[in-house]
């Protein structure tokens, strides 16, 4: 994509999209859906447009997006991402139409969403770009679009929050997914409304997975998961997304890693602490764990064993008493002597502690954070 157009420069353009849907989400996501819908009806059972959490993942996805645009990010890696994408939607086995339909609706729904129509143009490219490689990409893949599991134990705690553990089928093992990744995830209890979750043990050849699901308020997935969920009960999975820890193997021993969760967007920060446990040498890593009370530090036992075990490992609690400040602040402490910083947490946190990590002097580039959170 050019880096200039009329009307200024592909960034500058990005940057003014994405600060409009921030500003008004609710405008960007109706005037997609009812474009999509309007031209394709019968893709309304595949994606449920009046569910909170479906619209939240995809704003989440279109300002990632967006903002890799405004911020010159790593094309590749913005092309991985849209291939990932790509990849998961299969399980809808949408067909070509579907994608030219999506990329149309997605250029209309920028548009009107940007407060200067010169900025049209660029919505249209961004559009075609995103959807064209996702299209690309579901074509070329020819691994299974889902994959089973079943329920086998559900361990409640105070938030509410349940850890659900499960086993995969003996045809998805060792488990399709890298660490740090997270999945689409269907429950029987809400058929077609796929949601995302984190596993908080990373892939292994005997099949288990972890998954630590909070409640949402309004949220219909996460609700029916903790009042309904049981032994026996068997969920479905789509492919793998996000890159939250590439790379963190590669950092050298004698530097340090800085892992922020937040909630339950502690799982993929303790599936990379076990995936490194595996290893031999590793960086020092500290682990801090934010919560809004001691109750919500459902796994702090587990993570201090780990620590125990492993003397380059260390875990903090964050007690907050604020909208994340507190965790932000001690993030801040930590990262200038890390070389990378992994955040995942609710939208709130994790804006809080990136804003405050970038405006202490640490570089972009030593920020991870995935986009559906």
């Amino acid at each position: 994509m050019s880096s200039n157009d009329e009307g200024g420069s592909s960034r500058g353009a990005a940057a003014r999209l994405l600060a409009a849907v921030r500003r008004d989400p609710a405008v960007f996501v109706r005037s997609f859906h009812l474009e999509l819908f309007g031209s394709a009806p019968e893709l309304v059972e595949q994606f449920p447009s009046g569910l909170g959490e479906h619209r939240t993942a995809f704003v989440q996805m279109a300002e990632h997006v967006l903002g890799a645009f405004a911020e010159g990010s790593d094309p590749p890696a913005l092309i991985d991402l849209l291939g990932q994408l790509g990849r998961d939607h299969r399980k809808h086995r949408l067909a070509e139409r579907d994608y030219l339909l999506a990329q149309t609706a997605l250029a209309k729904a920028l548009a009107a969403s940007a407060p200067d129509p010169r900025d049209h143009a660029f919505a249209e490219r961004a559009a075609a770009l995103v959807c064209q490689v996702m299209a690309q990409e579901a074509g070329r893949d020819e691994s299974p679009e889902s994959w089973s599991a079943e329920v086998v134990e559900r361990i409640d705690h105070p938030g509410p929050t349940v850890v659900v553990r499960l086993l995969a089928d003996p045809e998805a093992r060792p488990t399709p997914f890298r660490v740090g990744q997270y999945l689409a995830t269907l429950v029987p209890q809400c058929p077609g409304h796929w949601r995302y979750f984190s596993p908080a043990v990373p892939p292994n050849e005997n099949g288990e997975l972890e998954l630590h699901i909070r409640a949402v308020p309004g949220g219909t997935v996460s609700g029916a998961v903790l009042k309904h969920t049981r032994p026996g009960d068997r969920w479905l999975f789509g492919a793998g997304y996000g890159s939250l820890g590439a790379g963190v193997a590669d950092v050298p021993p004698d530097q340090a890693v800085l892992l922020v969760a937040g909630d339950t967007g502690l799982a993929p920060l303790r599936s990379i602490a076990l995936a490194l446990a595996l290893r031999g040498e590793n960086p020092r890593t500290t682990m801090l764990v934010g919560a809004r009370g001691r109750a919500e530090l459902y796994d702090l036992s587990g993570l201090r064993d780990l620590a125990r075990a492993n003397s380059w490992f260390n875990v903090l609690p964050v007690l907050e008493t604020g909208p994340w400040s507190t965790l932000a602040r001690t993030a801040v402490e930590f990262a200038a002597r890390s070389e990378a910083v992994l955040v995942s947490g609710p939208p709130e946190m994790a804006a809080t502690c990136v804003e405050a990590l970038l405006s202490s002097g640490v570089a972009p580039g030593k920020i991870r954070r995935d986009p559906v959170s």
